[in-house]
């Protein structure tokens, strides 16, 4: 009697399930084709994409007695852009170098190919130039530029494309034999060598000369300094330094008129430097600089004036002319941002795919799916309207050609709007990050002069000279606000920290330099180290607990395990939290507590960032 019914159930689960059909992803695939390990971008020329990859490909059968010799195999394989189809591969060996380490689980090529002059080359991991017929694949000849150019091998793998210049190639190598070589593709000659320059893993882009002549100099980002060379011999024409030495520079540099702008750990955020005739030759002045936008991850993009890019955990949009800081917008992570169709498109590390429309105001997003595998580190790859358009990605298993969603029409509406709280004006008050303002409250003073003392009053600095009265301070750059009630203006001076070494206060009649000093160093009293002791969460599994011992009070953090933080007080109302053990380089912290009542939840401030941590 039950059979009968028991036989019908698959029957009414199908008809229920082709009543309901599955929805199908607005990122139409058109082919995919799998890879081996690697963090290259593909390469469109043309009718035919190239990418590279080490062994072996993800899902391919063993190679049995040959597995050991295939871990130092790298390929260099050619695709048809309209089906996938493989026209030819290449293998390459390139094997890690001694100092080299693998950086987020692969040691697979970083550099992407390129194709010039019939000739496609591809960079390994470990510093191989390799030459190929881009018709058929023939090996053509091989530079190793650690071995035969003295080049340092990059910790993470050589990472900088080679790009086109005119009839050659420019390489970045490093080293003392030349830190960019321009090669002749056909021959593998070498045309001219730059002077030495310890390279990173940031692509050189072409900038036009002091004349406007088009692709003429080279903007190369190295681990000390930025760089323009000469297209023509390699000279260099102007050098700009890093604020500190730093090899894990892999943000691309954009150029705006004569502004060049930088980001990585080398400068501690987003720097914009112009380039000018000088006495002995072009010379180098920064504009401005903000701590704000450390681009630290893929593919940024500029648009009408404005740069779009990740800080890691937040979109970022900041004036190219002024440095001011539009919008910081969480809810993204990592992501690289391309132009394609009518979209930007966000690739997050994730494999997200967002089609989005940008602007200071809000983000407008019209497609969001993930449709790649985690650590999907390479930007996408826009394909043109004229070859059919779409885009090329690449996650850690495979290379996809996608159709992008429909563009939106007048009556379609986007499925999610983040208002961003930006805007695009340029005129007025400069509104500084609440992190800036708490880390620049305190006393600065210097001898034989009245102390300057900052202070935050409803989100805004308020300066007082002496025992004067408070006097409101407008911001006109991140570190640079004036106080009209006093003729005055003043610049926080900057050191390796959010906290300013002082200040350069200048009035109508004199200038002089303040040191910063806390506000009141004192320790707190049991009852202030009451009010705050206890487990404070900032977010689900991110909590800080503060515990009194011997009367003092002490920290440690989820975030950190067996790090314990040293509390500094330095007002009734602020804490600070400095790590006191294990050599991470934890950045510090700053507690702020309400003016009044009981203590419910307090403010963290770190770096950039400002939390709001309850108990």
């Amino acid at each position: 009697m039950h059979a009968p019914i028991a036989a019908t159930i698959p029957l009414l689960l199908a008809l229920l399930s082709a009543d309901a059909p599955a929805q199908e992803s607005e990122w139409r695939e058109r082919w995919s084709q799998p890879l081996g390990p690697g963090y290259s971008s593909p390469h469109l020329d043309r009718d035919r994409v190239l990418v590279t990859h080490r062994s072996p490909i993800a899902g391919a059968p063993s190679l049995g007695g040959a597995a050991a010799a295939a871990k130092t195999a790298s390929f260099l394989v050619c695709l048809d852009l309209a089906t996938g189809a493989p026209r030819w591969r290449a293998r390459f060996d390139d094997p890690p170098r001694d100092g080299q380490e693998n950086y987020g689980g692969g040691t697979g090529p970083h550099a992407a190919p390129l194709v010039h002059h019939g000739v496609a080359l591809a960079l390994g991991f470990g510093g191989g130039l390799h030459a190929f017929e881009a018709e058929s694949g023939e090996e053509r000849w091989s530079l190793d530029l650690v071995a035969a150019r003295g080049a340092p091998p990059v910790q993470f793998g050589f990472a900088a494309s080679p790009i086109a210049l005119g009839n050659d190639v420019l390489v970045c190598a490093g080293g003392e034999q030349g830190g960019v070589l321009a090669i002749d593709p056909l021959s593998g000659e070498i045309r001219w060598a730059s002077a030495p320059l310890e390279v990173s893993y940031v692509t050189p882009v072409l900038g036009v000369g002091p004349q406007g002549e088009p692709e003429a100099v080279v903007v190369c980002v190295g681990r000390d300094a930025t760089v323009g060379l000469d297209a023509r011999d390699g000279k260099t024409l102007w050098s700009q330094p890093h604020k500190r030495p730093e090899l894990t520079n892999f943000a691309m540099p954009h150029l705006a008129g004569t502004g060049v702008l930088v980001s990585g750990q080398g400068n501690r955020g987003l720097v914009r430097f112009e380039v000018t005739p000088g006495p002995e030759g072009l010379r180098t002045e920064e504009a401005w600089w903000t701590r704000g936008a450390q681009f630290s991850h893929g593919r940024t993009l500029v648009q009408d004036g404005l740069l779009y890019g990740s800080t890691g955990s937040q979109l970022c949009c900041v004036d190219v002319a002024t440095g001011r800081l539009v919008f910081r917008q969480r809810g993204f992570g990592e992501c690289s941002l391309v132009q394609a169709g009518p979209f930007t498109v966000l690739q997050t590390e994730g494999g997200e795919l967002l089609a989005t429309t940008l602007s200071p105001e809000r983000v407008e997003v019209w497609s969001r799916e993930k449709v790649l595998a985690p650590k999907a580190w390479c930007a996408p790859v826009p394909v043109g309207a004229d070859a059919g358009g779409g885009l090329l990605c690449r996650d850690g298993k495979r290379l996809v050609r996608l159709d992008l969603p429909p563009a939106p029409s007048a009556e379609d509406s986007p499925i999610e709007v983040i208002d961003t709280g930006g805007t695009r004006a340029t005129t007025g008050a400069f509104q500084l990050a609440p992190s800036r303002l708490a880390f620049a409250v305190g006393r600065y003073t210097a001898r034989d002069r009245e102390p300057i003392v900052l202070r935050v009053e409803e989100g805004a600095f308020s300066a007082r000279l002496g025992e004067g009265e408070w006097s409101p301070a407008v911001a006109r750059s991140p570190a640079d606000c004036i106080v009209p009630a006093l003729n005055a203006s003043f610049e926080l001076l900057p050191q390796d920290g959010p906290v300013p070494a002082g200040m350069l206060w200048t009035d109508t009649s004199a200038e002089w330099q303040g040191e910063f000093q806390p506000l009141d160093p004192s320790p707190w009293t049991a009852d202030q180290r009451a009010r705050i002791t206890g487990t404070w969460t900032i977010a689900e599994g991110l909590s800080v607990t503060l515990a009194e011992e011997n009367g003092t009070l002490v920290g440690s953090s989820t975030v950190h395990p067996g790090v314990s933080f040293t509390c500094t007080p330095d007002s009734p109302l602020r804490l600070w939290l400095d790590a006191s053990n294990g050599n991470y380089g934890i950045p510090r912290a700053l507690l702020v507590l309400p003016e009044s009542g009981e203590v419910t939840q307090l403010t963290v401030h770190q770096e950039d960032d400002s939390y709001t941590a309850k108990r």
